[in-house]
């Protein structure tokens, strides 16, 4: 199947991949000379985009799992869904 770009000249609209796999989007990030210089070297070219999306998707789980969690402790402090109890009573008064 064939690949098609849609994207615009400055580059700053989404990138849409129409084929195999996901729509990807192109995004711009900063590093220091010294890191792109070893990303340079160590990974080769058509692999750099897959790895650092490996990376991100990482980095990114781990911190959604730590919302995850203190969304928990939350639910599950009975100090505090005392006191929202108490709160409901207003849920009617007709204030925003």
């Amino acid at each position: 199947m064939t690949k098609y770009w849609i994207s615009d000249i400055m580059g700053t609209s989404p990138t849409l991949q129409i084929g195999f796999g996901m729509a990807t989007t192109k995004i711009l990030i900063s590093l220091s000379q010294d890191l792109a210089t070893r990303l340079r070297s160590a990974i080769p070219h058509k692999e750099r985009s897959k790895v650092i999306q490996t990376l991100i998707e990482t980095e990114v789980k781990k911190r959604e799992n730590q919302l995850y969690e203190a969304a928990l402790r939350v639910e599950q402090d009975t100090k505090l869904k005392k006191e929202m109890q108490l709160w409901e009573v207003t849920e009617g008064d007709g204030l925003s």
